[in-house]
């Protein structure tokens, strides 16, 4: 062996001690008790996943993954990973330490922490070990660690022992602890504990959104779903989508800006920082509440506004978003000097002009979208007017020629008053098979009513991804 490798193995050996010695003989005897006290609670649970094959076909297939026994009752935590969209499990069997299997009942799943339970039916008399989450510490950035897992029957279901730390601390509306450490990627739902042997949460993946996760998740990484995540987890049996589809974010349906103590004494306010509306998306929560142009907001759920922020429009936003759909929200305004509160319930934020299906006639050169609450509102256009619009013009086209421009809304046909996107692909085909050409669309732009003929009027209508 050459000097260079001598020297990389005695680096490496420092290494492995400085690693071996990071845990204290505390940590050791935390470790320990932990073993000796939680060892019945860290199980295997069998179940039957269907997915889909690459041809298309539902297949079934057996797998085994990490459980532990969160309640006394028999309920078992599992990683979330086991029910993707509207492919649920089935067939649940427990594995406990001494081999005896018991059958389980799925509980669902978590719909935001992407973790799923299972409910043991243990027989009366039998001995359940749950691990204690009401104490589990809040989780710090550099915070060491340890994870139980246990091996497969062919190796006599031994414990493993895993350390690490946590690595970064990620912001968002759920903060996300990234786990760092060697063979942790692998013990996705297996308990994690600290150092003195309290129980921290598990090891847990985010899903990616395009199979149901939240867009504010972080797939692909290690992180730890906290002990008070896992309590305060609402499984269901819905499928993700579903399930996302009841936590939209809150939507009010107001426009607001920045309000000082003066500029709220002038609109008729009490003189307290808030926000004041400047426009009422018509069939709203807002507007079915009766809450009015210059209304100024100054309390939400009884609290105040900061005097120190320079975002009280944002923030006001953002915490309605915060709330998600569903939640009854508490307002306190003034109206012509006059105090009042009101409770509305908030829906779902319904898309908007980004996020809504595009139609392109690529031998128009146009592309059309759903006319959204957004279009209306910054347009000043009366919601009335049904039709779509005019999202994307290509230069030189037929579309072009003709001087449509883009933000136009198309609200009729021939002639035809339009009511949305499917009435104008129906009459935009029917319209092609009778092979009129020119055809005449009623436009309005702005307050103007425009009547516009498109030439060589030729069809082919893709979706837009």
């Amino acid at each position: 062996m050459n000097a260079i490798s001598l020297r990389t193995c005695a680096v490496a050996a420092v290494l492995l001690l400085v690693c071996a010695g990071a845990f204290s003989e505390s940590a050791d005897s935390g470790m320990a008790n932990c073993v000796e006290k939680y060892s019945r609670a860290i199980v295997w649970v069998k179940y039957v996943q269907p997915y889909e094959d690459w041809d298309g076909r539902i297949v079934n297939r057996d797998e085994l993954t990490y459980g532990l026994v969160v309640s006394a009752a028999g309920r078992i935590a599992v990683r979330g990973h086991i029910h993707v969209k509207d492919f649920k499990p089935y067939n649940f069997r427990v594995v406990m330490p001494d081999g005896a299997e018991f059958p389980a009942e799925y509980a669902g799943k978590d719909p935001v922490l992407n973790i799923a339970f299972c409910d043991a039916q243990f027989p009366k008399g039998t001995e359940v070990t749950a691990v204690n989450f009401k104490d589990a510490p809040q989780p710090q950035l550099g915070q060491k660690f340890f994870i139980l897992s246990r091996r497969p029957a062919w190796q006599s279901f031994a414990l493993d022992v895993l350390r690490g730390f946590i690595a970064s601390v990620l912001p968002g509306e759920r903060k996300a602890f990234v786990l760092e450490g060697p063979g942790v990627s692998d013990k996705s739902g297996a308990p994690v504990f600290d150092e003195s042997g309290r129980a921290l949460g598990v090891v847990g993946f985010d899903l990616d959104v395009a199979d149901g996760g939240l867009p504010s998740g972080h797939p692909g990484m290690p992180l730890l779903f906290t002990g008070a995540e896992i309590m305060a987890a609402k499984p269901t049996l819905a499928s993700n989508a579903t399930a996302l589809e009841n936590l939209k974010p809150g939507w009010l349906g107001l426009l607001v800006e920045n309000m000082n103590d003066k500029l709220s004494l002038a609109i008729g306010g009490d003189g307290n920082p808030g926000v004041y509306v400047t426009s009422v998306v018509p069939g709203s929560p807002a507007a079915m509440a009766g809450i009015r142009v210059l209304d100024a907001i100054t309390e939400v759920d009884g609290k105040a506004f900061s005097t120190d922020s320079q975002r009280l429009g944002t923030d006001f936003i953002a915490l309605m978003r915060r709330k998600g759909g569903g939640t009854t929200v508490s307002l306190t305004l003034c109206r012509a000097g006059k105090k009042q509160k009101m409770d509305i319930i908030l829906i779902g934020e319904p898309p908007d002009g980004a996020k809504v299906e595009r139609v392109f006639y690529e031998k128009m050169g146009l592309a059309v979208r759903k006319a959204t609450w957004d279009y209306y509102v910054y347009r000043n256009i009366p919601e009335e007017l049904k039709g779509v619009v005019v999202d994307r013009i290509v230069s030189g086209s037929p579309a072009d020629l003709s001087e449509l421009e883009a933000e136009d809304l198309i609200v009729g046909i021939i002639g035809h008053q339009l009511t949305g996107m499917d009435d104008f692909v129906a009459m935009t085909n029917r319209v092609a098979a009778e092979g009129m050409n020119p055809i005449l669309l009623e436009v309005r732009r702005g307050a103007r009513r425009i009547f516009i003929k498109l030439e060589q009027f030729t069809i082919g209508a893709i979706n837009e991804p």
